[in-house]
């Protein structure tokens, strides 16, 4: 099934077109539909991704799937608490997107909805419970936050597919920036099995590969033992420059996603192996 297309302007304007008393309207050819939409489509491949995401909407595409590539830090301008919600203030910077009101953008990996714009700044309103199972319940005005629009079926996939869709909070257990900047990360056991060496995972909305996996047991900066699923990511300079991954420390505490596919595969292996042991 493919994806919905509204009916161009031009020709929906003719379809609707009433025809003068003893003339008919010949309805378009297949040619010039063809045509027509040869144009338009050339026309939206020839915007930014932020005109191109707004051309999806209208076309019916759901924009909910993220990269995990970041095209803007922000910080919080301002946290509003109120009965039912809160309302975060996000400056987005100089990021040029401008989304539409109930648009989806990734916040530090939580996909959130635009509720209010004002030039460079978008409002959301997010409940108790998002706050206490992300990172963003800890955010104070003037904290970094990764900003990422939803992709469209035109945009790069240039890291993973990402959903917006938390899994569980990660705790940065050591920084090495000697020779590399490497990040180590301790994840819930839940997690454990979704995690593979040169696999992908989301940490803060940032898509990343990951460099190494310890299950039991690691060694911190200081040569203690830590103990749990520890994941290793490194960081190139463009990532530090470009997300809030540099402002990270150790105690942190860090949104993580883990693929997509991985869960999926996994929860078909389950249902296989619960239908033969009936």
């Amino acid at each position: 099934m493919g994806f919905r297309r509204a009916v161009p302007g031009a020709i929906a304007a003719g379809l609707k077109r009433k025809a003068p008393k003893g003339r008919g309207v010949s309805p378009p050819s297949a040619v010039s539909v063809k045509r027509t939409e040869r144009a338009e489509s050339d026309e939206v491949g020839a915007q930014s991704h932020g005109s191109i995401a707004q051309a999806g909407a209208a076309r019916g595409i759901v924009r909910r799937v993220f990269t995990g590539l970041v095209q803007s830090l922000g910080h919080i301008a301002e946290i509003r608490p109120a009965a039912t919600s809160t309302r975060l203030i996000v400056d987005a910077g100089s990021w040029a997107h401008q989304p539409d009101l109930g648009a989806s953008i990734s916040v530090n990996g939580c996909c959130l909805t635009v509720v209010a714009v004002d030039g460079g700044q978008f409002a959301f309103d997010v409940i108790p419970q998002t706050l206490r199972v992300t990172s963003l319940g800890a955010l104070a005005v003037g904290s970094g936050v990764n900003l990422e629009h939803a992709a469209t079926p035109m945009t790069f996939l240039g890291g993973h597919v990402v959903l917006g869709h938390v899994d569980a909070l990660g705790e940065v257990v050591a920084i090495e920036t000697e020779h590399e900047w490497r990040v180590r990360v301790r994840l819930p056991a839940s997690l454990a099995r979704f995690v593979v060496e040169k696999g992908s995972i989301a940490l803060d909305g940032v898509s990343l590969t990951i460099a190494r996996v310890d299950d039991g047991a690691a060694h911190a900066n200081d040569g203690t033992i830590i103990d749990g699923t520890i994941i290793d990511v490194c960081l190139i300079p463009e990532t530090l420059a470009r997300t809030n991954l540099a402002e990270r420390r150790v105690g942190d505490t860090i949104n993580v996603e883990v693929d997509h596919l991985a869960k999926l595969v996994a929860r078909q292996l389950e249902w296989m192996q619960a239908r033969e042991a009936r």
